[in-house]
């Protein structure tokens, strides 16, 4: 039986701190899909992580999501 509860460990080295976070899913990219995914997931009560790349400051600039399609924006609305 799987905890569905996210754990924290954090740990030092010499100049550094990391924090390493477990979640049952890890979601890769920021995008349209990815943040979805994330938001469904959160509907549910099923912790996740999203990893994006790219900084808060580079996607405003450069967006990504020329297209979406209406299934996709009727979903989004819903959400």
């Amino acid at each position: 039986n799987a905890s569905t509860t996210p754990s924290t460990t954090t740990s030092s080295s010499s100049s550094h701190q990391h924090t390493i976070i477990k979640t049952p899913i890890v979601i890769v990219g920021g995008g349209p899909t990815g943040l979805l995914t994330s938001i469904l997931l959160s509907h549910y009560n099923i912790p996740s992580t999203l990893i994006e790349s790219r900084t808060t400051e580079h996607i405003a600039r450069h967006p990504q999501a020329h297209y979406l399609n209406l299934r996709t924006m009727e979903l989004l609305r819903h959400y």
